[in-house]
């Protein structure tokens, strides 16, 4: 048996080659795109979290960790304590038993 190589025609070829880089250089270039957005987003991200950071009164360090978690929590349960203490006593009440009302007393002015 013998084999013989037959030389490809330069014809089709060319073309499915021409075709396949163009392909590539499409995918390249979507790549970069992505990438370009991908870090715009990220630096909002980062922006947006050292803002809600500095809000909260936690380090601002851009990243979601535990400070940034549970700050927000930390907060709501202040503002819980402090609305439950002021909805229970109304102004110029005390905690303290009600009084009873005095008896009233008659004087006698001997004269």
């Amino acid at each position: 048996m013998v084999l013989t190589v037959v030389a490809c025609s330069s014809g089709s070829g060319d073309a499915t080659l021409s075709v396949a880089e163009a392909r590539v250089s499409a995918k390249e270039a979507a790549l970069t795109a992505a990438k370009a957005e991908a870090t715009a987003a990220s630096a909002a991200f980062c922006a947006a979290t050292k803002a809600f950071q500095t809000k909260l009164g936690v380090k601002p360090t851009g990243t979601v960790d535990a400070a940034t978690v549970t700050a927000p929590n930390e907060s709501i349960a202040t503002a819980r304590t402090a609305l439950s203490a002021t909805s229970t006593s109304a102004p110029g009440s005390s905690s303290a038993p009600p009084r009873p009302a005095p008896t009233p007393t008659t004087s006698s002015t001997a004269g």
